[in-house]
């Protein structure tokens, strides 16, 4: 089973940012929560990265 995606505008997106104390990405109408930038997850992310 598939679950369905919400998309959200830009605008929805700005606002919604200017109030929430947890940042997050915007890509393609989606958003992805955002890591604080510690050093486990940045060598994570390049580990990924090289995989590709």
């Amino acid at each position: 089973m598939k679950l369905a995606t919400a998309f959200i505008s830009t605008t929805d997106y700005f606002e919604r940012e200017k109030t929430n104390p947890i940042r997050h990405e915007y890509f393609d109408g989606e958003i992805f929560p955002m890591s604080d930038g510690n050093e486990e997850y940045s060598n994570v992310r390049w580990h990924i990265y090289k995989l590709q």
